[in-house]
């Protein structure tokens, strides 16, 4: 595998110096339509991580409007009595 001959181990494989998979590119042995493909994907799997959170923020912030309204609720109830 090509990207374990990187110089970094967090490398994106984009500008890097000393990339190794940038360099197969440049050599003809990879494709830089096969490059293209990864960095769509990785593209693709950083959104829907993003979309899990943001689900998972969404989600937990339903839960403590309906806190607030119940609280609410139950002040206004003590009131009338």
């Amino acid at each position: 595998m090509l990207a374990r001959e990187c110089r970094f181990s967090d490398c994106t494989h984009t500008q890097e110096c000393g990339c190794r998979v940038l360099e197969a590119v440049a050599g003809g042995e990879l494709s830089q339509d096969r490059l293209e493909s990864y960095h769509k994907m990785k593209r693709e799997l950083a959104y829907l991580s993003e979309r899990q959170h943001k689900s998972a923020d969404r989600v937990e912030k339903e839960r403590w409007r309906d806190v607030a309204l119940f609280a609410r609720e139950i002040k206004k109830y003590r009131k009338k009595r």
